[in-house]
């Protein structure tokens, strides 16, 4: 199969990558996707994330201006919130609950994961998984192409990464699942597949399909204005430190 290099044409492979190439956006995403529809403050963001306040901003920002983050146009502070009417939004929630599953090995494969780490966003899979631009490259390639069997030579070429680089990341792709390696009779040339009976690989196979779609006109459900005892309400389920399960203790390989 011939593999253009350069920049996708997609406009939905070009949005995937614009949330998830820059880890500031990967952090704060990965405290709306704990939290669903459950709104959080900038206090919360900077505390949750690590980053600094300015930086909070800017990020939030850049999701609001996406339009995967709702703002509340009349509360003090404002508040924050997945928009579950984005078109990329359920496919995505699906997708980072799937990956989950794969705790372990998402760690296990990331140089940066940190045992003792206090940060909210440490050892998620989503965070651990997404950090590195390099996963966001290969795994956008394959999704632009999901029933396509490519070498790590057409990867490289369509993500113009080295293929050293495309070899030495999409181990992690292939270890939870999400890609499989394939070696057909007719070539000695390992190739990579996505498994689309992956759950994860459905989540965001349906992320692109939603951002390829036009977004539905369905009602919007609004932020309270002004009344606090909603608003407490909204916030009593707030998820304020990280899961159990991802304060696993591996040591990263």
């Amino acid at each position: 199969m011939p593999a253009a290099s350069g920049a996708s044409t997609d406009s939905a492979i070009s949005e995937f990558k614009h949330l998830l190439e820059q880890k500031g956006r990967v952090r704060l995403m990965d405290v709306f996707l704990t939290n669903e529809t459950i709104p959080v403050t900038r206090g919360d963001l900077k505390k949750f994330s690590g980053m600094s306040q300015p930086t909070v901003s800017r990020r939030v920002r850049d999701l609001c201006e996406y339009g995967i983050i709702e703002e509340s146009e009349e509360c003090s502070p404002r508040l924050f919130r997945l928009e579950m009417d984005h078109p990329a939004a359920e496919g995505l929630l699906n997708a980072y609950k799937a990956l989950h599953d794969h705790i372990e090995e998402i760690q296990a494969a990331s140089e940066d994961f940190k045992r003792d780490s206090d940060l909210f966003h440490a050892g998620s899979p989503f965070v651990e998984l997404f950090q590195y631009p390099t996963n966001v490259e290969i795994l956008a390639a394959l999704l632009e192409r999901p029933d396509a069997s490519l070498k790590a030579a057409d990867i490289s070429r369509i993500t113009d990464l080295d293929k050293s680089t495309v070899c030495d990341n999409i181990d992690v792709l292939t270890r939870i699942g999400v890609v499989n390696e394939v070696c057909p009779d007719y070539t000695r040339h390992i190739q990579y597949e996505l498994d689309r009976s992956h759950p994860a690989t459905d989540g965001f196979l349906t992320m692109i399909k939603g951002l390829r779609a036009e977004s539905s006109a369905g009602e919007v459900e609004q932020f309270p204005r002004d009344d606090w005892e909603a608003i407490k309400s909204l916030r009593s389920g707030l998820v304020n430190e990280a899961p159990e399960e991802q304060k696993a203790t591996i040591e990263p390989v």
